[in-house]
């Protein structure tokens, strides 16, 4: 799925530039997000497969959802980041990057609901199917993100610092320092954000990415080991939130916050997210439970 990219407040990009061919630039962040959801297709394919559902049935509510997702994220971002007097509204729709993950999450389950409920089929069994892919689209979109230079961190000191990818990206470079974060991202001067350029921040496209992986194999582990249905969704959700709430302490894009500037919007979606989940997974763990118990022994 798109990860959140604040369309003109970019940093001067790390490698935005994959090829040209035939006179059409070719970005690392459309190739990184195309990953994604290739990934993340076929994977819940397989994982479909195992709970009886057809390739076509996947497949189509995959398409479904990919395009309800990317037009949440790009409706979540125009609330939040366009100005009439920068751009007309055509042009923040058309823009290549420009999209809130937590607007296509929320987008695309309401479409995924939507669709199951007209095909009458089951709705926490496939939530629960596509939850682990999900999260790895999440990874490879958090990398295209690296490379467009958005989404970044806070100014951040690393103490000495030098470089650990020398020349290997030609908008800046990951750097290593002698105490905590250990490990930034800095950017080389270019368009974009002048207070970030040439200063190391934290890397939190990378703090997402990774994290991301790590809650993408654990999902597929919970997976095969579930007790009810939707456990696997739900707890991708709280996961996710938890961990959302968590990176934006470090985020230094510009932002929606609230009370003050101490909580970023992302911040209480993931609240939000994160208190639905548990109520909807103590429901279902419960209805499970009685379901159980009533079963003749």
């Amino acid at each position: 799925m798109p990860a959140h990219a604040a369309g003109g407040n970019f940093a001067s990009a790390l490698e935005p530039i994959a090829f040209k061919l035939f006179g059409y630039t070719v970005h690392w962040y459309g190739i990184l997000l195309a990953a994604g959801c290739v990934a993340g297709m076929w994977t819940a394919g397989w994982r479909g497969q195992r709970e009886g559902f057809s390739p076509d049935t996947i497949s189509n509510l995959l398409f479904c959802v990919f395009v309800s997702g990317l037009l949440g994220a790009k409706l979540l971002y125009i609330v939040d980041h366009w100005n009439p007097r920068e751009s007309s509204l055509g042009a923040a729709l058309l823009q290549r990057s420009g999209l809130v993950f937590q607007g296509a999450l929320i987008g695309a389950a309401v479409a995924a609901v939507i669709y199951l409920r007209i095909k009458k089929l089951p709705a926490w069994k496939m939530l629960d199917t596509l939850a682990p892919s999900i999260a790895l689209g999440y990874f490879f979109g958090r990398l295209g993100c690296l490379s467009s230079g958005c989404c970044h961190g806070q100014v951040c000191d690393l103490g000495a610092y030098q470089s650990a990818t020398g020349d290997l990206f030609s908008g800046g470079a990951l750097v290593t320092g002698t105490h905590a974060p250990w490990l930034a991202t800095e950017y080389t001067p270019g368009v974009g954000l002048s207070t970030i350029l040439s200063t190391p921040v934290y890397p939190t496209q990378l703090y997402e990415a990774a994290s991301s992986l790590l809650l993408y194999a654990f999902l597929e582990w919970l997976f095969r080991r579930k007790r009810f249905d939707g456990q696997v969704f739900l707890v991708y959700l709280t996961t996710y939130s938890a961990l959302r709430f968590a990176v934006e302490f470090f985020r230094g894009d510009p932002t929606p916050r609230f009370f003050n500037d101490r909580l970023t919007q992302a911040q209480l979606l993931s609240v939000v997210l994160a208190v639905v989940s548990i109520a909807l997974m103590w429901r279902q763990h419960r209805a499970h439970t009685r379901g159980s118990a009533a079963e003749p022994r």
